[in-house]
């Protein structure tokens, strides 16, 4: 395995998942990413959100098919639906 991404609430948990990864990996902590295969990472500490955007990937797909010009379509989304746990299924 060449990349790996710890996300967890607690600095504890992630410094034990470190230690015990190093005890039976050869490894390098990098420290906090801001892109990682592909996924950009925003992170605004304080209100403890998370944002991850693909767009420089879709846009590296698109030039290689020679779809840059496409036109936008609408996704099966609404603008401004928030998604979140609550709304997860719990079966």
């Amino acid at each position: 395995m060449d990349d790996m991404l710890l996300v967890v609430n607690d600095k504890e948990i992630i410094q034990d998942l470190k230690t015990q990864f190093s005890s039976k990996f050869d490894m390098k902590d990098l420290g906090a990413k801001n892109y990682i295969l592909g996924v950009e990472i925003k992170r605004d500490w304080g209100k403890r959100k998370l944002w991850l955007n693909q767009m420089n990937y879709v846009e590296t797909i698109l030039q290689k098919f020679n779809m840059d010009d496409s036109k936008l379509v609408k996704v099966p989304i609404l603008v401004g639906v928030k998604l979140s746990t609550e709304k997860c299924p719990k079966t």
